[in-house]
């Protein structure tokens, strides 16, 4: 399913060449920081929830993640 505002992202050298989709306010504030242009690079993970059920957030590409 696709979710509305929210985007897939693929690299063929990332997460094994499997695509990631990044949603909502993950989304947003990866697109303010410029996409995979920025440090964050790409993302590695689907989107997960944190285990209080508060928050969610993506792995990135980025040295040491």
């Amino acid at each position: 399913m696709f979710a509305k505002a929210s985007s897939i992202y693929w690299h063929p050298d990332v997460s094994g060449g499997v695509a990631r989709q990044v949603e909502g306010r993950i989304r947003d504030k990866w697109r303010d920081l410029g996409w995979e242009n920025s440090r964050l690079k790409y993302p590695t993970t689907d989107e997960i929830i944190t285990p209080d059920g508060k928050g969610r957030f993506n792995h990135d590409d980025r040295p040491g993640t």
